[in-house]
C-alpha cells in the first residue's frame, strides 16, 4: 500500500507504520509477542524457526530486525500470505511468529520460554494521507481515526488515537 500511495494511486492508506517512516497520524499502537504451538519450546532452539508473511510485510521486517539486534540466529521455516496459513504452520509446530498480544489465534500461545526470545515491542497503525483537497479523502481519514478506538478494549494502553506518528 505504501508503494501505491507514494505513486499517487491512493489518497489515503491505513497501515502498519514502517520502521523509520514518520508519515501519518497514529490510530493506535499494538504490542507484539512471539507465539507458537503451546509447549513446543521452539524459542530455545539455536536457530529460531520463523513463520512469516512474505516481503514487504512490516511485521516480518520487525521480527527479523528484533532477532538480529539481539544476536539471535533465525531461519524462515514457512511463509504464507494469509493469517490462516501462518496459523496452520504455527499450530503444526513449524516455527514461531510475531503476533498481536491481544489477538492470539486459537490453538496458539506466547512462545515458551518467553525470556528465550527478545521482546518485540509494538507496531503503530497509522493513517497516511487525507490532507488532499479531496473532501472524500479527508472524510475517510477522519472517520478511520475517530472510529479506531472502537476496535480496542476500553481504557486500552495501546490507544494513541489521533497523535502524529513518530
Amino acid at each position: 500500500l505504501y508503494g501505491q500511495y507514494d505513486a499517487g494511486d491512493l489518497d489515503v492508506i491505513f497501515v502498519k507504520r514502517g520502521n523509520g517512516d514518520t508519515r501519518g497520524v497514529v490510530a493506535w499502537e499494538e504490542r507484539l509477542v512471539w507465539v507458537g504451538r503451546p509447549g513446543a519450546r521452539l524459542a530455545e532452539q539455536p536457530v529460531v524457526p520463523l513463520v512469516l508473511y512474505p516481503p514487504p510485510s512490516i511485521t516480518r521486517v520487525h521480527a527479523i530486525e528484533t532477532l538480529e539486534r539481539a544476536g539471535r540466529a533465525w531461519r524462515v521455516a514457512c511463509t504464507s500470505g494469509s493469517l490462516a496459513g501462518l496459523r496452520a504452520a504455527t499450530v503444526a509446530g513449524l516455527g514461531v511468529t510475531a503476533h498481536s498480544a491481544r489477538l492470539i489465534p486459537p490453538g496458539l500461545a506466547e512462545a515458551e520460554p518467553a525470556e528465550a526470545l527478545p521482546r518485540l515491542g509494538s507496531i503503530e497503525f497509522v493513517v497516511v494521507g487525507g490532507q488532499s483537497h479531496e473532501a472524500a479523502a479527508r472524510a475517510l481519514a477522519a472517520s478511520i481515526l475517530s472510529g479506531a478506538g472502537r476496535l480496542l478494549p476500553a481504557g486500552s494502553p495501546t490507544s494513541r488515537r489521533g497523535r502524529p506518528a513518530g
